[in-house]
């Protein structure tokens, strides 16, 4: 196995890029909702929400690469760093999204039903259009990285733009048209017992996608549908202090239109299913001062869109497969204490397996690298003084931890190893200090004080913020 986190020697507050290299972005949202308690039984609730993003400008990425893939010689075997752009161009989005739920409790004879009945109604409008390019080959040492800036990337697009028909289909890439997403839904949790609660729930969702653009392609309007069922019980084994759950959850997704071939052809993908089984415990012990949930999840999902690892030739553009397979099991064990008067703690533990059970023979049986670090804890612990001279002064202490993660994990059929890159597991620690008062609060927050370098991301390393303090003042009105 080739671990090529080992002995890079990466240095950790470079940027790997000039000047100038933003994007400016612009949101507006507006919400509003309405409740209405129609009786002691029925309850009417309607939300609406309206919001719009506009963004331009450059976005850098970089990856670790052997000089081979620019120099297009096998015998160019060093490993540094790639650099490329992918940019938004005048790029909007605009959703509007509505939903109207009328929630019931009611019983029949001794049976409590508790019922949700519910519409949504989202439309989308997209238009998005990129524009990428590879940018260049720099050794993991070098000395400067700057060239690589706001005027070297216009000046590069601007020679592309020369063959203005080679950019639209090798460097440009749209997303162009419009969604409209209809659902209604039914669930009722039910108790026939005083320790017995069933819920069964379906939801209806039909997704179509108007007439657009998909990268250089025009797309007709397709429309796609389906049920997704749920059903979950909980059953308290000591009445309001110790239970068990289990639930199984049908979901799916339209993920729309895929290259699926190195001639650049846009295919309209199946929807992505995903099929959740899920159970645990629960219990609330010590008059409600502590309780903990343990559970274990199994998550099955099909027909994802993955990348082949071709390139549809002469051009950016990643040739796709829309028959992945991919499989998510795991378990989470939640804590929450209030032993002691003014002290309280919240913690948590979890752990993720996840595995491509179907994919690109090079990736196939591997853990995805966008799955994040298989084990992640974390805690947060405060003490308030409550009484006395000092009554409103606080103190806190967490922290957080993550293994290892896999960004890079396949095989190499070229040179028959095994590639990985892997982030480093680290633990970092944060504190606070506040005082509360009816009329303001000030406090300090103390991220990462013992000034651990670590790096987070997916497929990415992202060097992460050492040791910082920030202060707060609240003024309560």
């Amino acid at each position: 196995m080739k671990d090529l986190s080992k002995n890079l020697n990466l240095d950790y507050k470079e940027s790997y890029s000039g000047n100038g290299l933003t994007t400016k972005t612009k949101i507006h949202n507006i919400f509003g909702q309405g409740i209405y308690q129609i009786n002691d039984h029925i309850k009417s609730s309607t939300h609406i929400n309206h919001t719009y993003t506009h963004s331009n400008g450059f976005s850098p990425y970089f990856y670790l690469a052997p000089k081979g893939q620019f120099t297009q010689n096998p015998e160019d075997k060093d490993l540094g760093v790639a650099r490329a752009d992918q940019s938004m161009e005048n790029s909007t989005v605009k959703i509007f999204q509505i939903q109207q739920n009328v929630n019931l409790d009611y019983r029949w004879n001794e049976v409590r039903n508790r019922t949700v009945v519910g519409f949504d109604y989202m439309r989308t409008d997209e238009a998005i259009h990129f524009m990428f390019t590879p940018y260049d080959w720099q050794p993991l040492n070098s000395k400067d990285f700057s060239g690589m800036n706001s005027n070297s990337l216009t000046e590069t697009y601007n020679k592309l733009k020369l063959d203005p028909k080679k950019f639209d289909s090798s460097n440009r890439w749209n997303q162009i048209g419009p969604k409209d997403t209809y659902s209604a839904y039914i669930s009722n949790v039910i108790t026939p017992l005083a320790k017995l609660n069933i819920m069964m729930g379906i939801r209806y969702e039909s997704n179509t996608i108007g007439a657009g653009t998909v990268g250089p392609n025009d797309v007709k309007t397709f429309t796609q549908a389906a049920w997704s069922p749920k059903l979950g019980v909980v059953y308290e084994l000591i009445n309001d202090k110790f239970s068990i759950f289990g639930n199984y959850q049908n979901s799916f997704k339209s993920n729309g239109y895929y290259i699926a071939d190195n001639k650049g052809t846009p295919k309209l993908s199946d929807p992505e299913t995903a099929n959740q089984l899920e159970g645990g415990i629960k219990a609330i012990l010590f008059d409600d001062r502590f309780s903990a949930t343990l559970n274990y999840y199994d998550i099955q999902v099909r027909n994802t869109i993955l990348r082949t690892g071709e390139m549809v030739p002469n051009t950016s553009i990643a040739i796709q497969d829309q028959s992945g397979k991919l499989q998510s099991k795991g378990m989470e064990l939640e804590i929450s204490a209030y032993l002691v008067r003014g002290f309280s703690i919240l913690g948590g533990v979890s752990y993720n397996d996840s595995k491509l059970l179907k994919a690109a023979p090079n990736i196939q049986g591997r853990r995805p690298t966008v799955a994040a670090a298989p084990w992640q804890a974390n805690f947060y612990s405060s003490y308030l003084f409550l009484d006395g001279k000092l009554s409103g002064l606080g103190i806190g202490l967490g922290g957080n931890y993550a293994s290892d993660n896999k960004i890079l994990d396949q095989w190499n059929a070229t040179t028959k190893t095994e590639e990985v890159f892997k982030l480093p597991a680290y633990f970092i620690m944060n504190a606070n200090v506040f005082y509360d008062t009816k009329k303001y609060r000030i406090g300090v927050n103390f991220d990462n004080f013992t000034n651990q370098k670590y790096w987070i991301g997916y497929t990415t390393a992202n060097a992460q913020r050492l040791f910082h303090a920030m202060g707060s003042l609240t003024y309560k009105f």
